[in-house]
């Protein structure tokens, strides 16, 4: 997994499916796929360790269930990776605002944790929301 991370992330980010909205979608824009296979890779890397990455202002709108207008004033927008029992990588986008923590690195921490359990639900479904098995 982390020798083949680079080709693995580009497969699994080419297959990705977008679900929030209860509809399937493909992840269609090239923006949306370079997100995730960066995030993918990371992810790959690590050895399927779940991976939580921020994201630019904006990006998310790249994501077809993600309206960027709607997102609260003062928020970020962060996404978190991980492999389901399946071995499908899969992914969740969140907007945060963290108030009254002023350490860097106590908010980072308190981000990637609230983000790991965001992405827990997205796990839950074997195989879903896409499975690059089928191309590797």
């Amino acid at each position: 997994m982390r020798k083949d991370a680079k080709r693995l992330a580009r497969l699994a980010a080419a297959n990705c499916l977008d679900y929030e909205t209860g509809r399937l979608r493909m992840v269609e824009t090239d923006r949306a796929r370079a997100i995730l296979a960066r995030v993918f890779e990371r992810l790959f890397t690590a050895g399927g360790e779940p991976q939580v990455m921020r994201l630019e202002e904006g990006d998310a709108s790249y994501f077809p269930s993600f309206d960027q207008a709607k997102t609260p004033e003062g928020c970020e927008t962060w996404i978190a990776a991980g492999l389901d029992g399946a071995g499908a990588a899969t992914y969740a986008i969140r907007e945060i605002r963290v108030e009254g923590i002023d350490d860097p690195r106590h908010r980072k921490a308190h981000i990637q944790a609230w983000m790991l359990d965001q992405l827990g639900p997205e796990l839950a479904f074997a195989g879903y929301p896409q499975d690059i098995r089928k191309d590797a």
